[in-house]
């Protein structure tokens, strides 16, 4: 594993999808890192075409080593609205995250269809795992990708309102802690909620023994923070937490995977568009 430099976007809530790609695009431009992160429904709270929220994923991905492409609101090929995320790396893409249980509070579960667990993308040996907006809250789906899937990234793209904000980061830095993994959350700001309260951002990353590394204010900006392979050793030589899992939780997690209806997916399935065979040579380099 080698250090890998994250920018984590933070933008406001779009009323189009042109005008979301059109902000996060010029907020990219201001960033210096080699992995992106966008939060939920970058490109508008209506769900989209798969299509579109695919080549606005490739637009992005032209300035980075690998985008992820938060989780929107996508109709697929069949008509299901799916809450779906995306890494893109040359052009090509894999569905890396999608919403496992949508939120009963602002009534996603009368229109959204659950979600299945996403193997994790793999970047400079590191395993990178999504676990999509209120998800997190869910500690069994951050300890599945890390204790099974051997993920040292857990990245949360969200819209979180602005008066929970200290119990998302809460959330954050625990799954941190317990799993000795570094974790970021993307949140929106400058819009609102499905019930009508506001987002204000709050955006942070943080280290795998529970430190604070970057955060962000209310305001739109590209949080950029360096993660270093150390800090997993670190944390981990100290803290014996996923080594007490692994030795006794391990098999019973895997037995209640599999036993549930939540599945684990991993081959690439047919969105109604082609997976693309990658256009790295397109890539804008940042002047």
């Amino acid at each position: 594993m080698d250090e890998i430099v994250l920018d984590v976007i933070q933008v406001s809530s779009a009323s189009t999808p042109e005008d979301g790609l059109e902000a996060v695009m010029e907020l990219a431009e201001r960033g210096s890192g080699e992995v992106a992160l966008l939060p939920e429904n970058w490109l508008g709270s209506k769900p989209v075409d798969v299509s579109a929220y695919l080549e606005a994923a490739r637009r992005l991905s032209r300035l980075y080593e690998m985008a992820f492409a938060g989780v929107q609101y996508v109709v697929d090929v069949h008509g299901y609205v799916r809450s779906l995320g995306v890494a893109v790396a040359g052009g090509g893409y894999t569905v890396v995250c999608e919403k496992v249980f949508p939120s009963r509070a602002v009534g996603e579960r009368g229109f959204l269809e659950p979600g299945s667990i996403r193997q994790p993308a793999v970047y400079k040996g590191w395993r990178i795992a999504c676990i999509a907006c209120v998800d997190i809250f869910y500690p069994e789906l951050a300890r599945i990708h890390s204790l099974l899937h051997g993920a040292g990234l857990l990245l949360n793209p969200s819209k979180i309102p602005a008066d929970r904000i200290g119990l998302w980061r809460s959330a954050l830095l625990t799954r941190a802690a317990e799993n000795t993994v570094y974790v970021a959350g993307a949140n929106s700001t400058g819009g609102i909620y499905r019930d009508g309260r506001p987002v204000a951002g709050g955006s942070a990353v943080y280290t795998p023994d529970g430190r604070l590394l970057a955060e962000a204010g209310d305001s739109e900006t590209v949080l950029t923070a360096t993660l270093k392979p150390e800090a997993l050793i670190t944390a981990r030589s100290r803290w014996a937490f996923m080594d007490d899992a692994e030795r006794s939780f391990k098999p019973l997690y895997s037995s209640i995977l599999g036993a549930s209806r939540i599945k684990v997916l991993e081959a690439q399935e047919n969105l109604g568009v082609e997976r693309g065979e990658g256009r790295g040579g397109e890539r804008r380099r940042r002047q």
